[in-house]
């Protein structure tokens, strides 16, 4: 899996690296449906917030979602292509759903 660096180039604000490892693994549990759509959605939810918080931009937080989803297993349960690109739309309308939630 790629491993993405909580790091930042200039002051830009950046996910935690415990948000990044619970995003990636709650992305890795959905590919392979071990979760439902409402646990991503809880999870997802939390860390976009919190992305907002800590003043991420909403396409920040969208790039490092897909490069986790990106660096998920290609061998997973659910490897073909539609599938997966069905998910992560899912998974980047919940950012995006999380983010602006409460404005």
């Amino acid at each position: 899996m790629t491993q993405i660096e909580p790091e930042h180039v200039g002051s830009r604000p950046h996910l935690a690296t415990e948000h990044l490892e619970e995003l990636g693994a709650v992305a890795r549990r959905y590919l392979s449906e071990e979760i439902t759509d409402e646990h991503l959605e809880g999870v997802v939810t939390a860390i976009s917030r919190h992305a907002r918080e800590r003043g991420m931009k909403a396409e920040e937080l969208i790039v490092a979602c897909k490069e986790i989803w990106h660096g998920l297993p290609a061998d997973s349960l659910h490897n073909e292509r539609s599938t997966r690109t069905k998910k992560l739309e899912r998974l980047v309308t919940i950012c995006i759903d999380g983010y602006f939630a409460d404005r």
